[in-house]
């Protein structure tokens, strides 16, 4: 079992269904009989460690323990103190512990305070779903070097006997496993399976029964590699695709809950029309990286007329707003850009060094310089003949108001100072220094106003009403950010804890992906996301590369080389083919990151063409088709049926 610890929301195993690492427990000793779920870790990770280490551990955890109570294991709680058990799974409402917090008898804890009401609830919550507590693992210092972070090898396809079955290297890497294990592959798949497969794969569609037909009577050499071409052409494959992504950005058009505010992002849409674009365009991914963390930094977008690329910037700004706490926000945007880019889980160092992954809690506040020093802003992307007179437009109205406004303020401080009718006097004392009347106010204070200024207002009232009666053509917008005019570096928050302040970590990119004995560079120009930007889209990042690759390797069958999408750490698991990952990987940078090519290599092949079926022989010689000698069944995505 293979479980996670971020904080952010779980959109990203629906790219990359992914269970993958999370901070151990802190006692040596373990309940291992409960094996929790990637949800209930999160829960635990997010609602449930913090609140005990804050509170509890301090009387009863590793180095001291109140009335024999420790609260730093399963184990422990299930054990209990001198008065029993700190848990009842039997009886929740019984529970030592949630007696204690709740204070309705001679037991009150925490000593001196009451939980918050919402923390009481989750904890209830928690043991109600059998106290799941993650499990404990062997120090990263005893563990051989990670493999995602070695450098992508230049592999040579290998050597194989059936060499006819070969279409392109893909197949040279499959062959060579599948031979070695003593397995044959599987036949090609007949004409309208392939069809519909790739239908399916690049634009979510079915063919039509022309389509079909067509394929199935073309008799010409390249019939299959003309179907490929046209689906890679059509506009339904970005919308394919995009929505895949979609998934990994976590996309959503509303903010989840936020109390009365109010729950719509109006133009996210610019962000999922982006992405389509994207995709059709062929997009080179490392653009398509710079583009979501850092367009309005590029200088092609910044000095440019075509502002279109803003809209990217949706992928930081459309995440959950969790009551806009801003230390939950940017620990989202570190999760889905990490984890969505990276294939690392570094929001597991939020409150600890990471428990698996060489990733110190330094470097995640390192990034949350970044994001702390990024603002956000509503920006108009149209085009220049629409973008530009609302500019005006806007600037004149703001203008006018702003004149109104002061004009207003200035005579009602006036008025303050003169001898009044009892009527202006009792308006006034109802209005704060400073304050705008509102309009039943102002229009008994508006006599008493200088004649002079009353025409000047008049004028511009005027003016404002015209403004917008012929007001332009509203633009569209990008939810797009920007850098603080004084960005800055972050402190450690100790314990994840906002108001604990460590030692300040600069802002840089992380020490696992540095190159050996080189010292990291400190990012002081902006925000810092420019060069984040810059350090996950180059080639010689690691991780960039092999995560997409793999992504796309996964949609095309079903699973992924790697099965654990976006967690490439200790904990996640190991590629089936190592060697063909690499392979993939390389060639995709070697071709300028061109997405549609990678489709191409990948559904050219002969291990994509084959058919699903199977012998019970090669059945259970490799149930889980990791040898890939046979095309996975798979279900239809909901928006496909």
């Amino acid at each position: 079992m293979r479980i996670t610890c971020s904080t952010a929301s779980m959109s990203l195993v629906l790219f990359g269904t992914s269970i993958v690492a999370l901070g151990a427990g802190i006692a040596a000793t373990q309940d291992t009989a409960l094996k929790p779920t990637p949800e209930q870790v999160t829960f635990f990770e997010t609602k449930i460690r913090p609140v005990l280490a804050n509170n509890c551990f301090g009387c009863h955890g590793p180095t001291k323990q109140s009335s024999g109570l420790r609260l730093d294991s399963r184990a422990a709680l299930l054990k209990g103190g001198d008065t029993g058990p700190a848990i009842d799974l039997k009886d929740v409402e019984k529970s030592l512990l949630l007696v204690a917090i709740h204070q309705t008898g001679d037991l009150k804890m925490p000593p001196g305070k009451k939980l918050d009401p919402k923390v009481i609830a989750d904890l209830e919550s928690w043991i109600k779903m059998g106290a799941p507590w993650p499990l404990t693992t062997k120090p990263i210092v005893d563990k051989p070097p990670l493999w995602s972070l070695q450098p992508v090898r230049k592999v040579a396809p290998p050597k194989v006997k059936n060499s006819k079955w070969v279409r392109n290297p893909v197949d040279s890497f499959i062959l060579a496993g599948i031979e070695k294990k003593g397995l044959a592959p599987a036949p090609e798949a007949d004409r309208r399976t392939l069809i519909r497969r790739l239908s399916y794969d690049l634009t979510g569609l079915p063919p039509t029964a022309d389509e079909a037909q067509a394929f199935i009577t073309d008799k010409s050499p390249q019939a299959y590699e003309k179907v490929v071409d046209r689906l890679l052409a059509s506009p339904r494959y970005g919308e394919r695709w995009a929505r895949l992504w979609l998934d990994v950005a976590r996309y959503a058009d509303t903010k989840g809950y936020v109390f009365v505010e109010d729950r719509n992002y109006y133009n996210a849409y610019t962000y999922r029309e982006w992405a389509i674009n994207a995709f059709n365009r062929d997009l080179p991914y490392d653009q398509f990286i710079k583009q979501q963390l850092a367009a309005d930094r590029l200088p092609e977008v910044r000095d440019g007329d075509d502002k279109h690329a803003l809209a990217a910037l949706g992928f930081l700004t459309i995440g959950r707003r969790f009551l806009n706490a801003q230390p939950d926000i940017i620990d989202d945007r570190i999760d889905v850009t990490m984890r969505g880019f990276q294939g690392l889980t570094v929001a597991c160092a939020r409150c600890h060094d990471h428990k698996f992954d060489p990733i110190p809690t330094e470097d995640y506040y390192s990034l949350y310089g970044v994001f702390a020093s990024t603002d956000e802003a509503t920006e108009p992307i149209s085009e220049p003949s629409i973008r530009d007179p609302w500019k005006r437009h806007n600037a004149q109205l703001s203008k006018d108001q702003e004149d109104i406004n002061h004009s207003i303020l200035s005579e009602v401080a006036k008025l303050r100072k003169k001898e009044n009718k009892a009527e202006i006097k009792a308006v006034l004392q109802t209005l704060r220094e400073g304050e705008m009347p509102d309009a039943p106010r102002l229009a008994k204070l508006r006599p008493a106003f200088d004649p002079a200024v009353q025409t000047h207002l008049s004028t511009l009232e005027t003016e404002v009403a015209e403004l917008k009666k012929n007001a332009p053509p509203t633009p569209e917008f990008a939810m797009a950010v920007a850098d603080r005019a004084k960005p800055g570096d972050s402190v450690i928050f100790k314990r994840g804890n906002p108001g604990n302040h460590g030692p300040i970590a600069p802002r840089r990119f992380l020490a696992a992906l540095a190159k050996p004995g080189a010292e990291r560079e400190r990012w002081t120009t902006g925000s810092g996301r420019l060069q984040l930007a810059k350090s996950i889209a180059s080639k010689d990042n690691p991780l960039t590369a092999r995560v997409f690759v793999n992504r796309v390797w996964m949609h095309h069958f079903g699973a992924a080389l790697v099965r654990t999408p976006s967690d490439f750490g200790y904990q996640g698991e190991k590629p089936t083919h190592p060697e063909l990952l690499d392979f993939l990987a390389q060639t995709f940078m070697d071709q300028g990151w061109s997405i549609k090519k990678l489709h191409r290599m990948i559904l050219l092949s002969a291990t994509y063409r084959q058919s699903a079926s199977v012998s019970t022989k090669d059945f259970n010689a490799d149930s889980e088709n990791r040898t890939w000698n046979r095309m996975n069944r798979r279900r239809l995505d909901m928006e496909q049926t």
